[in-house]
């Protein structure tokens, strides 16, 4: 994704999007501009199933998640205690 279009596109549809090409990369280039938390089921980056889930992922944006909405595949494989 080149950044010479990222004012004009809408990071609120992009952050559902299950078909981009997500690294922690590229979250990282867009931190501020992703809807994280999404306003119904299935919308916001918290909801997408497709990022590459990770603990340090997770720890790295803690901030940012709305820890209701992620995937339970995103959780199930760590214990509290691994994520902080």
């Amino acid at each position: 994704m080149g950044d010479q279009y990222s004012d004009i596109w809408d990071f609120k549809a992009l952050s559902r999007n299950k078909a981009l090409p997500w690294s922690e990369e590229l979250i990282a280039r867009y931190e501020n501009k992703w809807d994280w938390e999404g306003e119904d089921e299935g919308e916001g980056l918290s909801r997408n199933e497709t990022l590459p889930w990770s603990k340090e992922l997770i720890v790295r944006y803690e901030d940012r998640w709305d820890w209701s909405r992620l995937p339970s595949d995103a959780l199930t494989q760590y214990t509290p205690y691994d994520i902080r």
